[in-house]
Order: C-alpha cells, then sequence, then structure tokens
C-alpha cells in the first residue's frame, strides 16, 4: 500500500505473516533503504482487508491468482474509498469487477486499475501513443514483443488454471469477444473482432524477423479494448 505526502512516499508492506513481513522489511532497510511500515492482512479476512486499505489511499496487488484470493480486497478498497493497482492477467475476474464495483467506484472517485504489470502495460500505452501520432484513425494495431527473461510463478500457473476453469463454463460468445473488458463499447468502437492474424510461426516483413503468436495476446487484446473504451 502507498500513501503520498506533500515530499516524499510513505508506504507499507502487507501480508498475512508478520514474521515474513519484518524478513522483508530488514532486508529492505539493509540495502540502504527506508525500513517500511508492515501491516498484516489476510485475503481471508475481510476486516483486515478493510482496515488495510483504510490505512493508506492506494493498494497495489500483487497476489494471485485473483479469482481466488483477489475479489474482497478490491471490495474493501471501494468501501474504504481507496484507490487499487493490479498486475492480473485473469481477464475473467476483471470483468467481475467492472460487473461488481465500476459504477460505485466512479461514482466515488475510486480507480480500479487491473493488468497494470509489464504483460499488458507495453502493449497498452504503446498502442495509445501510435493512435494519438495517427494523422487518421486506426483500426488496428500490431505489436512486437522481441525478447524477455524469467519464468512463471506458481501464482501465475495457478492464475492460468483459472482461467481454463473459467473456459469450460462459458459461452462460446464470451471466449470469442474481444471486447469482453468493454461490454459497453459503442458500435463505434467495434471495428474488428480479430485477435491476431497469426497462427504459427510465421515471418513479418515489417520487422524483418521470424514471429510466433505471443502468449498473452488473448488478454492483451481485451485490454487494449478496455483502454479505447473508456477514453472515448
Amino acid at each position: 500500500s502507498l500513501q503520498a505526502s506533500t515530499n516524499k512516499l510513505t508506504y507499507a508492506i502487507a501480508g498475512r505473516s508478520r514474521k515474513k513481513l519484518d524478513d522483508l522489511a530488514t532486508s529492505i532497510e539493509r540495502s540502504g533503504r527506508r525500513r517500511p511500515l508492515v501491516l498484516e492482512a489476510d485475503s481471508s479476512d475481510y476486516n483486515s482487508l478493510v482496515t488495510m486499505a483504510r490505512s493508506c489511499r492506494c493498494v497495489a496487488s500483487t497476489v494471485g491468482p485473483y479469482l481466488k484470493y483477489g475479489r474482497d480486497l478490491v471490495k474493501a478498497c471501494v468501501e474504504s474509498e481507496t484507490h487499487y493497482c493490479d498486475l492480473t492477467g485473469e481477464f475473467p475476474f476483471v470483468r467481475e469487477m467492472i460487473e461488481t464495483h465500476h459504477d460505485r467506484a466512479s461514482r466515488l472517485g475510486v480507480k480500479i486499475v487491473c493488468s497494470a504489470g509489464f504483460d499488458c502495460v507495453p502493449i497498452d500505452i504503446c498502442t495509445m501513443l501510435a493512435i494519438d501520432a495517427l494523422p487518421c484513425e486506426a483500426r488496428s494495431a500490431f505489436g512486437l514483443f522481441t525478447s524477455c527473461n524469467g519464468t512463471a510463478s506458481g501464482g501465475t500457473l495457478d492464475s492460468i488454471g483459472g482461467i481454463r476453469d473459467w473456459a469450460k463454463r462459458s459461452s462460446k460468445s464470451d471466449l470469442e469477444d474481444p471486447y469482453y473488458l468493454a461490454p459497453n463499447a459503442s458500435k463505434h468502437l467495434r471495428v474488428d473482432k480479430k485477435w491476431t492474424k497469426m497462427k504459427g510461426v510465421s515471418f513479418s516483413k515489417d520487422f524483418m524477423t521470424p514471429t510466433v503468436p505471443h502468449v498473452m495476446a488473448l488478454v492483451d487484446n481485451r485490454v487494449v479494448r478496455r483502454s479505447l473504451a473508456l477514453r472515448n
């Protein structure tokens, strides 16, 4: 959680294990940085989430899978009029939060920003910048992801499992709807229904490089359309 002041940023780390939080705070302090405050909060204890949310101006949640553990935290933030952001790629969770909290959060001036992590931010921001720079109206955008390192965490793998379970219960129209996160998008904005033209290994003449479909394309396409709908 973060609390902004006039001249500095005051932040706290939160979780369910006081010992692990204290160890992390000590590690941060030993690295030469200011020791963060420590707050105990458990996703299974709603009152603790409310207490945490009321103590700050914004909560940044990095813990998934969100379909299992994330609902009450968003609710607590809205109830406490505290801003919220996360890095989820679980678009069914995002849609549920839109349906459950968007209207009230808007009335209260509470910002709920989902999918604010590495997987979604670059394509989302770059699409906005490209559209703003074009002298004509854009109808599609193509992003090329060239390299990265790192591996999927256990939480990420669990999130993938949650999306798979959702897909088994969902209708074909929901599964194939690229505007799933922008259900109120106007007809003017619904210019196409395609995810990507790429079906396998191919070659991009524009970038002169071999390409394969990006694993996050099904999420990013929906996030970009959500952002576009909110801006119009």
